[in-house]
């Protein structure tokens, strides 16, 4: 069946918000503070990132007139994989915070939202 469940768009603006901030947070860092390694490696995690997002785009289009966000798994490994990485680089407060607000909102999203609407 077809997902008919969706919490508001205030949400979802959040949440984009929220990840497109720590993208260009990390992407500045990185720049200003990392090595010419550390930027070429950013810059090859992007290009596989965009060819991911592309592929799940493509399957989804072709296959099956639906989100396919298995395609997308893989793209939480190489984030992570690259955030350990620059670790070094990265402010402990600026990620605390940000993984807080996430897992907050995520939680909100999970309870009051996903397990509310299949009660009805």
């Amino acid at each position: 069946g077809w997902m008919n469940i969706f919490g508001p768009g205030g949400y979802y603006y959040f949440i984009f918000s929220a990840f497109g901030m720590f993208l260009i947070y990390s992407i500045a860092t990185v720049v200003t503070k990392g090595s010419f390694k550390d930027i070429i490696l950013g810059a090859y995690l992007l290009v596989f990132i965009l060819g991911a997002l592309l592929m799940s785009s493509y399957h989804s289009w072709t296959f099956a007139f639906q989100p396919h966000g298995r395609y997308l798994f893989s793209v939480v490994g190489m984030a992570v994989l690259y955030l350990h990485h620059i670790r070094h680089l990265l402010s402990v407060t600026f990620l605390n915070a940000f993984t807080c607000a996430v897992f907050l909102f995520s939680s909100y999203s999970f309870t009051m939202v996903g397990l509310a609407g299949m009660m009805k």
